[in-house]
């Protein structure tokens, strides 16, 4: 827990949004549950069975710290083209709220593409961290 407080920098004014992630995964339960509770950070947490359900939450949510299995980062970017204009630049630019963390959650060993961090950036103004 203390390690997950560490690292994300919680405050009192984020908010958490876990997107499809399941319980039975420690890290997903530390980092985007349990450590955003204890700093006083708010937490949404929305089961996803489509990329269009991550896209709607994405725009919809004030999330400051966004934490999603790794199996959907190349499906949000592939599906980015087929998003309505406006909702394309809502997302690049949120400058209300702005991302400071989009978490994708992986299995060890797994190496995140430059390709996918290249697009992902471009997309969220925001790195995708792995």
């Amino acid at each position: 827990l203390e390690a997950a407080l560490a690292s994300w920098s919680y405050s009192d004014g984020d908010v958490v949004l876990s997107l499809g992630l399941t319980a039975g995964e420690n890290s997903s339960l530390i980092d985007a549950v349990e450590a955003p509770l204890a700093a006083g950070s708010a937490v949404e947490m929305v089961q996803c069975e489509t990329v269009w359900d991550l896209w709607s939450s994405l725009e919809t949510s004030d999330a400051s710290v966004v934490f999603l299995d790794s199996k959907w980062c190349w499906r949000l970017v592939q599906s980015y083209e087929s998003l309505a204009a406006s909702v394309q630049q809502g997302l690049r630019e949120r400058t209300q709220r702005p991302f400071r963390f989009l978490v994708a959650l992986a299995p060890p060993g797994t190496v995140l593409s430059e390709d996918l961090a290249k697009r992902w950036q471009e997309i969220f103004n925001c790195p995708l961290t792995w």
